[in-house]
């Protein structure tokens, strides 16, 4: 039996909410989810990789190393911020351009999010995010 390898990482301070973006994920986008404390992100990155897409939330993302934040920003890996914090809803400092997702959110945001960063990198989205793709659609 062969075993897939995390494709997704998420890292969440609050473990219930990654537990949804962690269903939302392999539901719609068929992709598996390696979920870790934000503390845990550089040793993830560093160990685990390569990653078609990270969610992290913003608040530990302040606390950073800087030259961990370089290293995200240098591996082109498609990023998405979620927040509960209005501040970084228009966008984290040095990550201007990575979209962040308000908590609470919608799922039909999420997905919109997943594709946007996954169309603007290198990297396209998995054939199995026409699910996801059509659950937008829909919406509208």
């Amino acid at each position: 039996m062969t075993t897939r390898e995390p494709n997704f990482l998420i890292a969440e301070s609050w473990y219930v909410v990654a537990l949804e973006l962690e269903y939302h994920v392999e539901r719609l986008f068929g992709a598996r989810c390696r979920i870790v404390s934000p503390n845990d992100l550089n040793s993830a990155l560093l160990n685990e990789g390569p990653f078609a897409c990270i969610l992290c939330d913003t608040g530990p993302v302040m606390d950073l190393p800087a030259d961990l934040l370089h290293a995200i920003q240098a591996s082109k890996i498609p990023l998405v911020f979620t927040t509960s914090c209005d501040t970084f809803l228009t966008g984290v400092p040095g990550f201007e351009t990575v979209p962040v997702l308000g908590k609470p959110y919608h799922v039909h945001d999420l997905v919109k999010m997943i594709n946007m960063v996954m169309r603007a990198s290198s990297m396209p989205p998995d054939a199995s995010s026409q699910q996801a793709q059509q659950l937008e659609q829909d919406r509208f």
